[in-house]
């Protein structure tokens, strides 16, 4: 099975030997017709870029399992389907008992706690 996480994930730490719960921080995100980027309290402040060069079909048909499947979106830009109004869904999850974080490293339950989810 394919996995798109590497093509989709990014991570970024508070500077300065700080956390983000020191203080409230505004969190951004911005597309157009060329470039879609994250950012941090800032537009100067980008967290990830992407440059849109490629479809995003074609980005992600290597990571997904697409071979068999014609794409929604071959009569649009290469910026579709967000090339067009639509909601983002910015989730926050805490927790887990996947193995992503050991037990015994800056986190507060164990992975084989009765509690644990």
């Amino acid at each position: 099975q394919r996995n798109g996480y590497q093509i989709t994930h990014g991570e970024e730490k508070a500077k300065d030997g700080k956390t983000f719960a020191d203080s409230f921080h505004t969190f951004g995100f911005y597309w157009d017709t060329d470039v879609m980027y994250s950012y941090i309290d800032h537009e100067s402040n980008v967290v990830m870029m992407h440059n849109i060069s490629e479809s995003f079909w074609d980005l992600g048909k290597d990571a997904f399992d697409w071979e068999n499947l014609e794409n929604p979106w071959h009569d649009r830009p290469m910026n579709a389907p967000f090339d067009q109004e639509f909601y983002i869904i910015f989730n926050l999850a805490i927790g887990g008992t996947n193995g992503f974080f050991p037990d015994g490293k800056e986190k507060p339950w164990s992975n084989w706690a009765g509690t644990a989810m």
